[in-house]
């Protein structure tokens, strides 16, 4: 069957509506631009980037170690309170009750959520202390110590918890035996999984697909205009287009590899 007039009239029905959003978004960068301009030639472009050197210095040698310091307590904190919060579940769970065992996934994933976001913010924490240089980061014994303790300490925090929580997963789930600390397994849990955690894996999986394609579209235009106005270079795009490339490539190899199942 010819549906050439019926994909005609989609494109028709959509491009007015995707035009105006490229106007909006294109008059919005202008904008942007030129008040950025405007900015430079009134502080000077030289001004600007040496203001910008030095409150990076300041914020990774002053700042980044205390802040990594926090991220730590705090994953131990919220790690502690949310265990001992299904733990409390789990002890008077009969193993049929669906109610308990639903507040104790939902425990357990925003625990683990918390988890992974201050793991990653001291990723870029311990990552900022070091951008200034080894010189400087070494300046002080006790803050380049310090720092790369309590990395480290965050990453202990981080794995142990990570364990406690996929302990507690397989209490609810007697059938899945795949241990935190196998390297494959990100693999066997998936394998372990029916059918209806596979379809919720999938739809959460195109979600943060598509999320992260609009961050990468958002990161490029913010570190193009960095390096127009402040001079960062080139790196940082070149960072966000090697994710973002990774990330479609990946989708589409996987897509006609299914496709060619009968998936």
């Amino acid at each position: 069957m010819d549906n050439r007039d019926e994909i005609k009239q989609a494109n028709q029905k959509a491009l007015p509506k995707f035009l105006l959003i490229m106007l909006i978004s294109l008059t919005v960068g202008c904008v942007i631009g030129f008040a950025g301009i405007m900015a430079l030639l009134a502080v000077g472009e030289d001004n600007a980037a040496d203001a910008l050197a030095r409150a990076g210095t300041v914020f990774a040698v002053e700042i980044a170690p205390w802040l990594l310091a926090a991220c730590a307590a705090a994953q131990l904190l919220c790690g502690l309170v949310f265990t001992a919060k299904v733990r409390a579940l789990l002890a008077g769970w009969d193993g049929e009750d669906e109610a308990v065992s639903d507040r104790a996934d939902r425990a357990m994933s925003m625990g683990m959520w918390i988890n992974s976001v201050l793991t990653t913010l001291s990723m870029f924490l311990f990552a900022a202390f070091y951008s200034v240089g080894f010189a400087v980061s070494t300046g002080s014994a006790a803050r380049f110590f310090g720092t790369t303790i309590l990395f480290l300490a965050a990453w202990v925090i981080s794995i142990r918890f990570q364990q406690r929580y996929v302990d507690m997963t397989k209490q609810l789930y007697p059938e899945k035996k795949a241990s935190v600390y196998d390297m494959r397994f990100q693999k066997e849990w998936f394998a372990q999984c029916d059918e209806a955690e596979r379809a919720a894996i999938g739809q959460c999986s195109y979600r943060a697909y598509r999320a992260v394609n609009n961050a990468c579209i958002a990161l490029w235009l913010v570190f193009t205009l960095a390096g127009m106005f402040l001079g960062t270079g080139f790196l940082p795009v070149l960072a966000i287009c090697v994710i973002w490339a990774v990330g479609q490539s990946v989708y589409s190899w996987w897509g006609r590899k299914l496709s060619a199942r009968g998936i």
